[in-house]
């Protein structure tokens, strides 16, 4: 029951919400109808692009959902480096939670979605529950691997009886330089992307050149067989291409 209810909060429609939801639909739905007006001549056409509409919603999902990671990425490391700071400077190990709220405040303001997780443990642990406990019920539910990574070593340290201070700053350092070697990759390869969507859009300007400029030229590959089957070949092949392009630029660490 439990993975039952982990596909569903992992659906598109609930990942993306109503609005972001209605947005996908209409803009698919602007691409497919000028998809099918370029390629084929015929708006007919756009009802055997519709079964895309599931894949272009997904794509439209994923990229929502690697936004908000990162943004949530960003709030965790700069929360487990205050706790850090705070255990550093003295505070226990409960206290240092709640200033690292007040500081997860100071920068992304009273509603952000990791001083509000923080809370959750805070709470928890005023009810007497485990830190450890309580930061791996977190990590769980927010599915961050880095917040996963972060409460087994917690675990582990406050178990063993280590050095616990050390630790968590050794971790929280870590995470934090890879969120930064993230960054750095995301700023090396912005220039790719531009000229990668700007790529992307240009079979669909030299056809609508050609139609408005010379519309003679490219008039046998519309309205006979050949021409259409040769069209769907050309729309095969690009969308692989573009398949193969969203691919190229997706690095990660």
């Amino acid at each position: 029951m439990k993975n039952f209810r982990k596909k569903i909060r992992s659906a598109f429609t609930y990942q993306m919400g109503k609005k972001d939801l209605f947005i996908g639909m209409v803009e698919g739905t602007g691409i497919f109808m000028l998809t099918a007006w370029l390629f084929f001549d015929s708006l007919f056409a756009v009802i055997f692009l519709l079964p895309y509409m599931v894949i272009h919603l997904k794509k439209r999902e994923k990229t929502i959902k690697e936004k908000e990671t990162e943004r949530i990425s960003m709030q965790f490391k700069d929360g487990m480096l205050a706790i850090s700071a705070s255990l550093g400077a003295g505070y226990s190990v409960e206290n240092a939670f709640r200033e690292a709220i007040k500081e997860l405040e100071n920068l992304y303001g009273t509603k952000a979605f990791m001083a509000e997780e923080l809370r959750k443990i805070v709470r928890k642990i005023d009810l007497n529950e485990n830190v450890e406990d309580a930061l791996e019920k977190m990590a769980e539910e927010i599915e961050l691997e880095d917040a996963i990574y972060f409460a087994q070593v917690f675990r582990f340290a406050k178990r063993s009886g280590g050095n616990l201070m050390e630790i968590i700053g050794k971790t929280a350092g870590i995470i934090s330089d890879k969120l930064g070697v993230q960054e750095d990759i995301r700023v090396l390869i912005s220039g790719k992307k531009m000229e990668q969507k700007i790529m992307n859009c240009m079979p669909f300007g030299i056809i609508a050149y050609m139609r408005m400029g010379a519309y003679e030229f490219i008039s046998p590959m519309y309205g006979n067989p050949a021409g259409v089957c040769a069209m769907i070949i050309c729309l095969g092949l690009y969308l692989a291409a573009l398949t193969l392009s969203d691919k190229i630029v997706q690095i990660k660490v």
